[in-house]
């Protein structure tokens, strides 16, 4: 029995065929540049030529978020309540220090230049007073 065992596995190693070293594979990494010659350039009707600017009639659509860009953008807000009558910059423009940005009508503005006229007024009469009374002063020494 141990013989007929030992001729079957001496003919199944007998049968095996080679495989051809053309077939091998290689372990090596390929390349990730492919070349191919003018001929198969053509036939895979591949064109080549040189990059250019082109304006494409195309309208893409895709989902997507618009947002403030945080820092970049100031939130501002005023004390007063009233009517903004004028807005001189728009939302993304560039402004600089000190820039007005709207002009507001509000009659808190008006009541308060009003007391300040009317603080001024009350200022220049006490200055007036006091050069009189200073007057007075000297005349009666």
């Amino acid at each position: 029995m141990k013989t007929i065992l030992v001729v079957i596995t001496i003919f199944l190693c007998a049968c095996q065929k080679q495989v051809p070293a053309s077939v091998v594979v290689d372990a090596k990494p390929k390349p990730s540049n492919v070349e191919l010659s003018s001929l198969e350039l053509k036939n895979a009707s591949v064109e080549v030529v040189p990059a250019q600017m082109l304006t494409l009639d195309q309208t893409i659509e895709a989902p997507g978020k618009l947002a403030w860009n945080e820092d970049k953008t100031v939130s501002i807000g005023v004390v007063a309540t009233g009517k903004v009558i004028h807005v001189y910059s728009k939302v993304g423009d560039t402004v600089k220090p000190d820039q007005v940005l709207a002009r507001m009508h509000t009659h808190d503005v008006h009541d308060t230049r009003a007391s300040l006229r009317q603080a001024r007024a009350e200022k220049d009469r006490a200055t007036s007073s006091l050069e009189q009374a200073k007057r007075n002063e000297d005349r009666m020494r």
